[in-house]
């Protein structure tokens, strides 16, 4: 569709055009005067809308404002007032839409935290990067941390695609009940091989995931010693979840299929399918 613009008669700029419904539409120079630069206002919207509305009374009735003021004038507020910095921030999302058909996903703000003793605001004077990629820190070659550990144990456990989890979000808005969480803490106590106290449990119920995130790296970090770190192998079963993803992602033919779990030839080696098969999902 291109929009031929024209001049109106007081010599603005003016293009027409209809939406997917066939209503008339129009793009259009606003004649008010800008207060300063950035300030100059287009008009865009439909042209003398349908006045018309439907209201649902024992069935659907189609009215007209006509109807209900038979007499005078009717003005319709039908096209937006624009101005410079409203389009420019209107732009990268119907740029988006143009190239994808969606609108852009909302931005999560992503806090810091220290990688060592889980602070946002870290003064940890041994908070140094290690000569190798510490395994408390990433699953497979120092690349994922905690936070995905945690974010796959979460999302296993929901029994859904494996997705990133907001901060904000607590046990209450992820629909877990009373049953969840006591799951939740013996699958974080054997993934991460640390056990938990009656009152650190108790604690945990009002956590939120950020909170969590910081839990767990504590937790992890009192069983290191701060001049040798110990790294922690990954369980096998996320081992092959990461590797389910990573083929996932790129297209490449799934390994297994459900049931192979079967012939494995060791407990771990079908911990390792078993999670293979839930990231490839």
């Amino acid at each position: 569709m291109k929009i031929d613009l024209n001049r109106t008669e007081r010599g603005f700029l003016y293009g027409e055009f209809t939406d997917k419904y066939g209503q008339k539409c129009s793009l259009q120079k606003s004649s008010r005067v800008a207060d300063g630069p950035g300030d100059e206002c287009i008009w865009l919207g439909v042209d003398n809308p349908d006045s018309s509305f439907k209201v649902c009374h024992n069935g659907w009735r189609n009215y007209t404002l006509r109807e209900f003021f038979p007499e005078g004038d009717i003005l319709v507020p039908d096209r937006m007032h624009l101005t410079q910095e409203m389009v420019k921030m209107l732009l990268p999302s119907l740029q988006h839409f143009a190239e994808t058909g969606e609108l852009p996903e909302p931005k999560t703000e992503l806090k810091e935290y220290c990688k060592y003793c889980g602070a946002e605001d870290c003064s940890c004077e041994w908070n140094v990067e290690p000569d190798h990629p510490p395994y408390m820190d990433g699953m497979n070659d120092g690349v994922k941390d905690i936070e995905s550990r945690l974010t796959a144990i979460i999302c296993d456990q929901l029994v859904v695609k494996l997705k990133p989890i907001d901060y904000k979000d607590t046990y209450l808005s992820l629909n877990f009940d009373s049953l969840d969480c006591v799951e939740l803490m013996m699958y974080i106590e054997e993934e991460f091989r640390f056990e938990i106290t009656e009152e650190e449990e108790s604690k945990m119920s009002s956590m939120n995931f950020g909170d969590l995130i910081k839990f767990v790296r504590s937790k992890t970090n009192k069983s290191t010693n701060k001049n040798n770190l110990i790294l922690q192998a990954p369980s096998p079963y996320m081992d092959g979840m990461n590797d389910g993803v990573k083929d996932c992602a790129v297209g490449k033919p799934a390994m297994y299929l459900q049931g192979d779990q079967e012939g494995a030839d060791s407990k771990s080696h079908a911990e390792y399918i078993d999670g293979y098969l839930n990231g490839y999902a």
